[in-house]
Parts: C-alpha cells; structure tokens; sequence
C-alpha cells in the first residue's frame, strides 16, 4: 500500500559484489549472458530479470512484480528460487530483488551511458515460458526522457515476457532494464528499457 500510495519503496542500503567472471564479448559470450539472465514469475505473471551479483540480486521491471506474491527467479537450467522485493520505482519501473545463494552467475552493469547506434542484445523470455530465455539483437536508437523518467530506446525485438530482462551491450555489461514498447499497425522497432544509470538511481 506504501509502494501504490507514494510510487516509490525507501530502498535499505544495499553492496553489491563484483562479478566473479569478466565480462565477456557477445555474441562469443552468449553462454554466460544466458547464465545471468532470470525467469521471473509471480501469484499474477511473469518476466525476466538479470543477476548483478553473485550474491543473488536481481534487477527487473517494477510492473512485472508489483502486487506480486509467491515471487520466484528460474535459471536457464531449471533452478527455482524464491525471491522477494527489497526496493522498487514505479514510475521509472525498476526493482530490486533478493535471491538466496552466494555462487549466482551475473552480469556486470555498464561502467557508462549507452551511446545512440550502439549494437546491443536483448534476452528474456518473450510470450513467457514457451519462448524462455530467447535472444534478439538491436541497436540504441535514442536516449528519452519525460520528466524525470529516462528511457533508452532500441529497437530489438521485445514482446510481453521480455519486459525486466537486460538489454545487455557487446562487451557484455548491461545497459537498460526492459520496460515496455509501443505496438499498433505501422509501427515497429519502438522498445524501451530503463538505463542502469536511471535504474541505480531510482533504487538508490
């Protein structure tokens, strides 16, 4: 009721520990990438969510968990793990979530702002679990703002499922958190994530 009433969690104070693998080129690393990114489903849906640490944090869209109970992360080897909301925007759609387990593979978050023409990966699980950990690839076609809400723009293939999985750069670091796409006859490629940068912020 706080989070509905306010529109934002006060996130507790939260150290994230460095990935034990580097980051890895794509698509040579595809592997690892695919290893760091969650099913997320809840009591009313699901998505996608990426590891940021090995220690089981998870960063995803605030709309795929909001109201959401019985929250669990799958991995692409079947492993399911109860999780649960520690911080969450949900004006920017951002959240953070808390795994057991202290040997997570993870992705590292990008050291810098993506830039407009940049190639970049998208993986999550489009439809849901039919299609789990799928993979499409695109560029960074813009930097949006409205207000105080900052969106990166793309436009690699997105579909409902894909929303809270990373965007995730050639080097191998992610870049924006999926959030959602414009759809309508005559339109395509019009998808948007949150950048880490607007993700770290938000959640403090």
């Amino acid at each position: 009721a706080t989070i509905d009433a306010s529109k934002r969690s006060a996130p507790p104070e939260v150290v994230l520990r460095r990935c034990a693998d580097p980051a890895h080129p794509l698509p040579s690393g595809m592997k690892l990438a695919l290893g760091a990114t969650v099913f997320v489903e809840g009591s009313g849906g699901t998505g996608s969510g990426a590891v940021i640490s090995p220690d089981g944090w998870v960063i995803t869209a605030a709309h795929v968990v909001s109201g959401q109970t019985d929250i669990k992360v799958r991995t692409r080897t079947g492993t399911s793990i109860p999780a649960r909301v520690v911080a969450m925007d949900v004006r920017q759609d951002v959240a953070l979530l808390r795994a057991k387990g202290d040997a997570w593979a993870c992705l590292p978050l990008a050291p810098a702002p993506a830039e407009v023409g940049d190639e970049l990966y998208a993986i999550g699980s489009p439809l849901g679990e039919a299609l789990e950990f799928s993979v499409s690839k695109g560029i960074v076609s813009g930097a949006r703002r409205v207000g105080d809400v900052r969106f990166l723009q793309t436009d690699a293939s997105l579909n409902p499922g894909n929303s809270g999985g990373p965007l995730v750069g050639m080097d191998g670091s992610v870049l924006a958190v999926v959030s959602w796409k414009v759809s309508g006859d005559g339109m395509e490629g019009l998808g948007f994530g949150v950048p880490v940068d607007a993700t770290l912020e938000k959640l403090s």
